[in-house]
């Protein structure tokens, strides 16, 4: 008997004007009290090619509204899992029937079956990656049931004995808010067990309506892949938080970095000191991180776009367009995600293409004439290819400014555009393309000079006393000096007179192939990226050529990665092995234009005999026994001066490469408890070509003609996870573990940087890491408490040391950092949601370089880490409520605390920052259609002003800041279509 010939059809027909549906086992007349009931029937080939002409059972208009209803939940309308597409599945040990139903809620399934077969029966718990059938395999394992697919949409359940006769299923259409989610209710008193494919979307909050056996409340199911695969984040071993796209904009998130404010132990800043570049982003997770924006000097948290990483810091501010979600991992990631996630991970993910034509445009004013526009198309071309097209162009004027020119910093001027497409190219194989690019031109990153001393400064005193003197320059104070009072004492305000740049390029394109069979599924990532920026920084905040910076960039990277991925054993084992292969070539082009005029005066000097020019304070020139020997300068060919030429040219090129080899695995000893083991090994190779020219000496620090300045070396690491994971209850998983991540060794490559630094390269950094944590649900999930404790052991610490002029790398000791994270998130009623976070550090080093005592300023055991604050607390509430039929008011406000943070490693008292508080709000009304929206937000509402980086140099006698913007507010308008 073929297919078609199978004698179970669909009857479709009505009954006091309601839909009902309903199998049976031969095409026959059917009657319902007697008497004739008009039906139409499907055959099972029929259904298999999408119900169609479905308006033509009966002229009547009264069925199209009841029909397009019943063929949007079997055909029309909804994604169509096939039976042997990979789907993400959570669903605990229970009875059979709440398990077949939970599958057709998680996989969008019509799952028929009548109650009476399910009696007695249970089936075990699934989770992880399964398709369809091996679900309904795995499930109705060893009971008298089996299952029949009558299309791609729909499974009857029946006995294995025998095939029910007919029975009736009745089924009407409640409502539709929203064009991308359905529900569906069923008769009282109806048999069939009810399967529901979808929930209904509760506004912008992150609430949701339960399943028909809740009690109508409970908290949404957010999806990570913090393991490489969708799944849970409830049922997620690893300390993971993830914001949605609406979660950010409900937050008034104009950035990804804002995340800082939210997320428990997570540290996010931009303009890295001595970048002058607003989006050159420094990164922290649990205290562990990197403070270096140079090509040369590789992130301790790694972030990735899409799923794939982006090899530079610099471009790591971004902002928060058309995104699904944004993923922060805590804790190092070094067997799935490999080198450089010594302190964790950043997944960015974009909004992807869907199968319905869709889209919005949007607009937003606000303080310092801020005009934002962004507009989103989801564009399907085709039953199998869907695009989607983002582009969005953010601008505002600064809120810094410069007394010598008028022009402002902290400006924005950004263009962004993204481009998706997704082809589905069989029923087990989905191509995806994603192409994306960012423009960005604007003024340097708002520096600020907090303060000045000449007190054991050579370059300071040498500059004040033979070369600002003659530059005609008077300072406020009437003297012609780089002194203390070109600080405004106004953080808003600056000197500053070098070139104001900070410009940026990116472009991206990564194709994705998914391929799945049955239970096993192959995944390849090929990616590549460019990045150029330019970014000049007056470091002095003065009118004098002092301490400039220019940096130059041009990066681009090559990434392929192919995981291949399964479950084995009945499904008790879900396994990934993958493969990674990265290239990288990063070119700089930089000056320092540092005391620049100093050389030249030094060696025009003409001192009378028995006499120096001293380095330090006090009258010169002055008895050479008076001065030390290595701060005797002046007369021509004293070669002390060539140590104070220190405008240098510079040329910097990098090549990275690395490869590595990974798995993962976690089995299921029980039903409740499992283990994960995971191992990677990973290869990194790097070279350095550095040429340091000395402008004014004609001297090369590093890189002369005729030499081979390339530095090159190579490092082997293996990166290992070992888990148990314990889920007690369907609502209470408990996890510990233990991980190993690494961060790659490298080369110095700062423009006064010796040889000897130069030729000494630094090792891979260590991290060692238990955790214990647990995630729970409470009263029917309404409530969520997700607690994470951690003891790390920080090894071969890479500390970047600028207590000379000379700044480097070096690995500097070992630390201890231990905490704990706890994040709550309540559904207290219908529409108004609470949550909470708090995180802990308690960090310190136990074991440091000697030698590092001996610098001045010193660098001891009892200083604190850097961007490593004690507590990191944020709550919020929101509430979102109907107001009659004409829409939607959703009220949100947000405080967030951060106590001491240290911006150097020295503790540098000038860059300390308090402990101060954010406070954001946010309202906006909706339309009941959908259409159009309305919000009213503000950030940093209490004019908190907080130090987000900072610089100091004994050797120049200068420090400076950056601090965030002042208080900020805007008008949002949206239309959604």
């Amino acid at each position: 008997m073929t297919a078609c010939d199978s004698p179970a059809v669909l009857l479709l027909y009505e009954r006091s004007g309601r839909l009902f549906g309903v199998f049976v086992t031969r095409r026959t007349q059917f009657t319902q009290g007697g008497q004739s009931i008009a039906i139409k029937a499907y055959d099972k080939c029929t259904l298999a090619r999408g119900i169609v002409g479905m308006n033509g059972v009966t002229q009547a208009a009264r069925y199209t509204g009841a029909l397009a209803a019943f063929a949007a939940v079997f055909s029309v309308g909804a994604a169509e899992p096939a039976p042997s597409r990979t789907l993400l599945l959570e669903i605990d040990r229970q009875p059979i029937g709440d398990a077949l139903n939970e599958l057709a809620r998680q996989s969008g399934l019509q799952i028929v079956l009548y109650s009476d077969l399910a009696d007695g029966l249970s089936a075990p718990s699934l989770v992880g990656n399964y398709t369809v059938r091996s679900a309904l395999d795995a499930l109705l394992h060893g009971t008298p049931l089996k299952y029949e697919f009558v299309n791609d949409r729909t499974v009857a359940v029946e006995s294995k004995a025998e095939r029910r006769e007919a029975q009736s299923t009745p089924i009407s259409h409640v409502r539709s808010p929203s064009p991308h989610a359905m529900r569906l209710a069923y008769a009282q008193g109806a048999t069939p067990i009810p399967a529901v494919g979808a929930v209904e979307r509760n506004g912008p909050s992150e609430a949701r309506d339960a399943g028909p056996t809740g009690n109508g409340l409970t908290l949404e199911t957010i999806t990570v892949t913090a393991r490489k695969r969708e799944e849970s984040l409830q049922t997620t071993p690893v300390a993971v938080t993830a914001l949605t796209g609406d979660a950010l904009e409900v937050r008034a998130a104009e950035g990804v970095e804002a995340i800082s404010q939210f997320v428990p132990n997570l540290q996010f800043d931009g303009s890295a000191a001595l970048s002058g570049g607003a989006y050159n982003a420094t990164v922290f997770i649990r205290g562990i991180g990197q403070n270096d924006f140079a090509i040369f000097s590789d992130p301790g948290v790694a972030m990735y776009l899409d799923g794939v990483y982006l090899g530079r810091s610099i471009g790591g501010i971004m902002d928060a367009v058309d995104l699904a979600r944004v993923e922060v991992l805590r804790g190092p990631q070094g067997t799935l995600f490999g080198r450089n996630t010594i302190g964790g991970a950043i997944n960015i993910i974009s909004a992807q293409p869907e199968d319905v034509l869709a889209g919005e445009v949007s607009a937003t004013v606000g303080r310092f004439d801020r005009l934002d526009a962004r507009g989103v198309l989801n564009l399907p071309l085709s039953d199998t290819v869907l695009t989607r097209w983002t582009v969005a162009r953010s601008s505002r004027d600064g809120y810094a400014r410069r007394l010598t020119d008028g022009a402002t910093l902290g400006d924005k001027d950004a263009v962004i555009g993204r481009v998706q497409a997704l082809w589905r190219a069989s029923d087990t194989l989905d191509v995806s393309l994603a192409l994306d690019a960012t423009r960005v031109r604007q003024n340097s990153a708002p520096l600020t000079l907090i303060d000045v001393t000449d007190t054991g400064t050579p370059f300071l005193n040498l500059y004040n006393s033979l070369v600002a003197p003659g530059l005609g320059i008077v300072a406020p104070n009437g003297v012609s000096t780089v002194n203390a009072s070109w600080i405004t004492g106004d953080i808003d305000t600056t000197y500053a007179g070098a070139q104001s740049v900070n410009d940026l390029d990116t472009k991206g394109a990564a194709l994705t192939l998914d391929w799945r069979r049955g239970d096993l599924a192959i995944k390849s990532v090929t990616a590549y990226r460019d990045l150029q920026a330019l970014f000049i920084r007056d470091g002095d905040n003065t009118p004098f050529t002092y301490r400039e910076t220019v940096n130059d960039d041009d990066q681009d990277q090559f990434s392929q990665e192919l995981q291949l991925s399964g479950v084995s054993f009945d499904g008790r084992l879900s396994w990934l092995l993958g493969a990674y292969y990265f290239d990288e070539e990063a070119v700089e082009y930089g000056k320092a234009n540092l005391a620049i005029g100093t050389f030249a005066a030094l060696e025009a000097l003409a001192l009378p005999a028995g006499t120096t020019w001293c380095g330090l304070p006090g009258p010169n020139p002055r008895p050479i026994d008076a001065c030390p020997p290595p701060l005797r300068f002046g007369g021509a060919g004293n070669p002390n001066n060539v140590g104070v030429d220190v405008g240098v040219d510079l040329f910097t090129r990098v090549a990275n490469e690395s490869l590595a080899l990974f798995g993962q695995g976690t089995y299921q000893l029980t039903d409740k408890l499992s283990a994960t083991l995971g191992l990677r090994w990973t290869r990194d190779r790097k070279d350095l070509q550095l040429i340091h020219f000395r402008e004014a000496s004609g001297v090369y620090v590093v890189g002369e003609p005729g030499t081979q300045d390339t530095f090159s070396d190579d490092w082997s690491e293996l990166t290992p996870k070992v888990g148990l994971e314990l889920q007690a209850t369907p609502d209470a998983l408990f996890y510990v573990s233990y991980a190993r991540g690494f961060k790659s060794g490298g080369f110095n490559g700062r423009p006064l940087s010796g040889i000897e630094e130069v030729l000494t390269p630094y090792d891979p950094e260590i991290v060692d890491s238990y955790e214990l944590g647990a995630k729970t649900s409470w009263f029917d999930r309404r409530v969520t408490a997700n607690l994470a404790v951690f003891h790390n052991n920080y090894q071969d610490m890479q500390l970047t040391i600028n207590a000379t002029p000379q700044n480097f790398v070096r690995n500097a000791g070992e630390a201890e950092i231990k905490g704990a994270e706890l994040e709550v998130v309540a559904l207290v009623a219908r529409g108004l949601e609470f949550n909470f976070a708090a995180g802990y550090l308690d960090s310190k080093y136990t074991q440091l370089d000697p030698q590092l005592a001996e610098l001045n300023p010193p660098l001891t055991l009892d200083k604190e880490l850097v961007k490593a604050p004690q507590w990191t607390l944020s709550s919020g509430l929101q509430y979102a409520f109907d107001v009659g039929a004409v829409g939607r008011i959703t009220l949100r406000g947000d405080w967030s605390y951060k106590s001491k943070v240290h911006h150097d490693v020295f503790n540098d008292p000038r860059l300390v920052q308090p402990a101060f508080d954010i406070v954001n709000a946010y309202a906006a009304f909706e339309t009941a259609d959908g259409h159009w929206n309305i919000a009213v937000l503000g950030t940093n509402l209490t004019d908190e002003r907080y130090r987000v980086s900072g610089n100091s140099s004994l050797g120049f006698g200068l420090a400076e800041s950056t601090f965030a913007p002042p208080r900020e507010w805007g008008v949002a308008l949206k239309y959604s279509f």
